[in-house]
């Protein structure tokens, strides 16, 4: 059995409104949905910008590999199970991997911050990127009012 299976570790389980992390925090590790839908949001110039949706067997948290903070906050959109990797687990077993599987993980990683931070930047919405799936009114009040 693998160490990183949701037998391994304890579940985290958020409601809607939960946030599992928030912007300008220290990440300590990367988390698989086994269900619910999480949205990553960064604040900009007074204003809420949702950054992307994450849903069932997606990994929200990927800027733990880069050791720099958080670039977004993460709030769950529906209850939620998370079975949390920590980033030290995921080290360690990158270190038995050959050096290229580390360089392409840890520079995905990396690039996936950068794009963050310019979508961010740039004031690109979710909406933008996702071919105009749009969150609704009520949605983003809620966030507003979650991310106070």
């Amino acid at each position: 059995m693998s160490s990183f299976s949701s037998e391994a570790v304890e579940e985290k389980i958020l409601k809607r409104g939960d946030i599992l992390f928030k912007e300008g925090e220290k990440p300590k590790r990367i988390y698989l949905i086994a269900y619910g839908k999480i949205i990553g949001i960064t604040k900009s110039t007074n204003r809420l910008l949702p950054l992307f949706v994450a849903e069932q067997n997606s990994i929200v948290g990927e800027e733990a590999l880069t050791d720099k903070t958080w670039s977004y906050s993460a709030v769950a959109m529906s209850d939620c199970k998370l079975v949390p990797i920590e980033t030290k687990d995921i080290n360690d077993f990158l270190k038995s991997t050959p050096d290229w599987v580390q360089k392409i993980i840890f520079g995905l990683s990396e690039r996936m911050t950068s794009i963050q931070q310019l979508i961010s930047e740039q004031k690109i919405s979710a909406h933008e990127l996702s071919g105009g799936q749009e969150l609704s009114a009520e949605d983003m009040s809620f966030l507003q009012a979650t991310l106070k």
